[in-house]
């Protein structure tokens, strides 16, 4: 109320006045994106910008889009080593986002891989603990979002392309955000893999499905979401349960912390709907060690020999893969587990209101999924018949556990 305003005589000295070209930055460790971009804008053909709490990035085709910090925010690199990326859509088929750091030592970057053309949420992390140029206060970083294939020895390269992605959350943390696991069944998603070279993962009624374009060597990845403790668990064993592929070899790739890989194999029976149990040792294997979650899986079709006797480069050839499991295990699993697998039948099939269960071993605990892997039906102790007359008819998948510590899975179908 300008009534209320009282004049008074006095001094006021003003010590400097300064121009200048921008505002300091605001140290930031949490984006969400609730307003605004929050500083990122996008560079290299990607326009960013915000809606419903994401940041959407829309990339024209490119090698390398690009999405960067402009100053208005930034982190302290000496404190926050470790990021986290929550993807909530990724409408192309770009496959990597790579964080950048600038610096004296040039621009370093670390990767961390996704699912391409996927709407389900994905969690990408990255360790920057090691990364020289990552100190003080940070507030030019960006990434990079890329496109990769990979060559018969792993070794990748860039491909051009765009589309569409969103990122709900970026979070710098004092510490890495690490799951350890080693028995993935996929009953939640794809936990953590992801396709490469032409390969589309997805997950469906208790199974990773792997949808193969025509490829010489069909890649299976692991995200840095969940961790194997590689010190702990040295055999590993995927139990396939459809291989509707002329695919007939699988190989783990174990890479070191200078990019050489190491590969331990096993044949696959091709086109055939029979389960199989695929058995891989890493217990000679160097780089299988500590906390592991940069190992993938390789999937060929090998070309045979030439007359010398050497060996072709594997056929173009794709289909699709079914895993049940992927078992990270501390000794050899037993031959009767093997056989556990192979000898389980269910009958008749289809079925009515009753389905028979004969196998080696008795069956502890057994569960009935639906096609969108909904457990429907579950029954302990042992059994040799399921009464079914509480379901509708249709497609099912039945999953069960042994006393001799054996898993198994079968598909029926209800009448």
């Amino acid at each position: 109320n300008a009534n209320d305003w009282v004049t008074e005589a006095g001094s006021l000295t003003i010590q400097k006045i300064e121009f200048i070209s921008s505002v300091p930055a605001i140290q930031r460790v949490d984006y969400n994106f609730d307003e605004d971009t929050e500083g990122f804008v996008g560079r290299n053909g990607t326009t960013a910008s915000q809606s419903a709490g994401q940041l959407v990035l829309d990339m024209g085709s490119n090698l390398y889009p690009k999405v960067e910090q402009s100053g208005v925010y930034e982190v302290d690199a000496d404190v926050y080593k470790y990021a986290t990326f929550y993807v909530s859509e990724n409408n192309s088929p770009k496959t990597r986002i790579n964080l950048v750091a600038p610096g004296e030592a040039g621009n370093l970057s670390v990767g961390s891989n996704m699912n391409p053309n996927t709407t389900s949420t994905q969690i990408l992390q990255y360790d920057l603990s090691a990364v020289s140029n990552w100190t003080g206060l940070k507030n030019n970083f960006f990434f990079q979002v890329i496109e990769q294939e990979f060559d018969q020895n792993g070794v990748p390269t860039v491909v051009d392309s765009g589309g569409e992605l969103k990122i709900d959350r970026i979070l710098f943390s004092t510490a890495p955000i690490l799951i350890e696991k080693h028995d993935y069944t996929f009953e939640n998603g794809t936990e953590g893999f992801i396709g490469a070279n032409g390969v589309t993962v997805s997950q469906s009624a208790g199974q990773l499905v792997l949808d193969m374009s025509p490829s010489s060597y069909s890649r299976l990845n692991k995200t840095e979401l969940y961790a194997v403790n590689a010190d702990l668990y040295k055999y590993v064993r995927i139990i396939v349960s459809e291989n509707n592929s002329t695919k007939s070899r699988m190989t783990v790739v174990s890479p070191d912390s200078e990019g050489e890989n190491t590969f331990v194999a096993a044949n696959m029976s091709p086109n055939t709907t029979d389960s199989q149990i695929l058995d891989f040792d890493m217990s000679e294997t160097a780089s299988w060690s500590g906390l592991k979650n940069d190992f993938g899986f390789q999937i060929i079709e090998p070309g045979g020999t030439d007359d010398e006797g050497n060996f072709l480069p594997p056929l173009v050839t794709g289909g699709e893969l079914k895993i049940d499991q992927i078992l990270f295990s501390q000794t050899p699993l037993s031959v009767n587990q093997f056989s556990l697998e192979q000898k389980l039948k269910v009958f008749p099939n289809p079925a009515k209101d009753i389905l028979n269960i004969q196998s080696a071993s008795a069956v502890r605990t057994l569960r009935v999924l639906n096609v969108l892997g909904q457990e429907v039906l579950r029954q302990s102790g042992a059994a040799r018949a399921v009464n079914l007359s509480s379901l509708t008819p249709g497609l099912y998948i039945l999953k069960t556990e042994h006393n001799n510590g054996g898993k198994a899975t079968r598909k029926f179908i209800i009448e």
